[in-house]
């Protein structure tokens, strides 16, 4: 699975675990939500190369919002 879409507001933290929510934007096995346009246009926690409603949202992407988060938090 891919969220496609992360952002801090999809992360929720606990003292024993971390859930992501929102998966409405998300990639299940190369296929797409039923409701792409939930996808944010542009934020700093999309990675460069993924374009608005594109396929381009892979793994990937996902960790680059990931690392943007962590180093915010830093």
């Amino acid at each position: 699975m891919v969220h496609g879409a992360l952002t801090p507001d999809d992360v929720l933290v606990t003292e024993r675990s971390v859930q992501i929510i929102n998966w409405v934007s998300a990639l299940v096995d190369g296929a797409s939500s039923a409701l792409p346009q939930s996808v944010p246009v542009a934020t700093p926690y999309r990675a460069p190369e993924v374009s608005h409603w594109s396929e381009s949202r892979t793994r990937s992407s996902d960790v680059y919002s990931v690392g943007v988060m962590l180093v915010e938090a830093a």
